[in-house]
């Protein structure tokens, strides 16, 4: 994952910052780098912890928050399984959107052939 903030009323310079992944430790609140992981693992549907170094910010910013595959696969998994019944009503909308976008560029490319 990755964080990217710029100012709210003006933008000076954009803050880039990784997101390292971070694994649970035994106490309350405690949490440890993990570099070796890939992506930032989701604790539950819409809560994921990792570690952001050299952050220096003060006053207001816009968030900018970028997922990989793997981080979005992880949530959406995460999600299946705290509310199966919400999770299928989303699957089936997000195949719906995937079959038609599929289609649509199955379109394209026949047009592009048949010219």
């Amino acid at each position: 994952m990755e964080l990217e903030f710029k100012g709210w009323r003006r933008q000076v310079t954009i803050h880039k910052h990784k997101v390292t992944p971070v694994t649970r430790g035994t106490g309350a609140g405690y949490f440890y780098p993990v570099e070796e992981l890939k992506e930032v693992k989701w604790l539950a549907p819409n809560t994921c912890f990792g570690k952001v170094n050299g952050l220096g910010l003060s006053g207001d910013f816009l968030i900018k928050c970028s997922f990989s595959d793997d981080e979005l696969e992880s949530w959406l998994l995460s999600y299946a399984q705290r509310d199966p019944k919400k999770a299928l009503k989303l699957f089936g909308k997000a195949q719906r959107i995937a079959l038609d976008a599929r289609d649509a560029l199955k379109k394209q490319v026949d047009i592009k052939n048949a010219e």
